[in-house]
């Protein structure tokens, strides 16, 4: 989900993926897998084409998967993984509480199947807390790449101005 820019309007957006399991993997989704239920997966990227009956060439991309999981109904759901790199250095800073939090920018991109299309890139801002806020304020740099695995999380405040905020 987003804002429109011209609007201000929040509008969203859902994507389906194909998923190609083989083997015992496939097993594991035959009998677990169901319309409905959130899943983790992790794999590659693969795009090919071929012949319908008619003779039109066609594509499919679709995520050759190396693992699936089936996720509970608690908060998994909200699984962010990222690989991206770093855009500043991070800004960490401490708590009330005293417990540190570093936070900072990650740039990702991607490109559509077979170089169609322009790269697109993301601006993603990632919180840390605790440790994981120290090493962050200690190792990273700007455009280094970076790994992420997180929850997703939109948060309400009021800016200086008392405008509504949302990020």
């Amino acid at each position: 989900s987003w804002r429109d820019k011209a609007t201000g309007e929040r509008q969203e957006r859902t994507e389906w993926h194909r998923i190609v399991a083989f083997g015992e993997l496939s097993d594991l989704c035959a009998k677990s897998v169901s319309k409905g239920k959130p899943l983790y997966v992790e794999g590659r990227i693969q795009t090919r084409q071929w012949e319908d009956k008619e003779g039109n060439k066609r594509t499919t991309t679709e995520i050759v998967a190396s693992h699936v999981q089936v996720l509970g109904n608690g908060g998994d759901v909200n699984k962010a993984v990222l690989i991206g790199r770093v855009e500043k250095a991070p800004e960490v800073r401490q708590l009330p509480s005293g417990r540190d939090v570093a936070s900072f920018n990650l740039i990702t991109a991607s490109q559509r199947p077979n170089g169609e299309g322009e790269e697109r890139t993301e601006t993603h801002r990632i919180v840390a807390f605790g440790k994981t806020a120290e090493i962050c304020g200690r190792y990273l740099t700007p455009g280094k790449q970076i790994y992420i695995d997180g929850r997703i999380q939109t948060r309400d405040w009021q800016d200086r101005e008392g405008q509504s905020r949302q990020m």
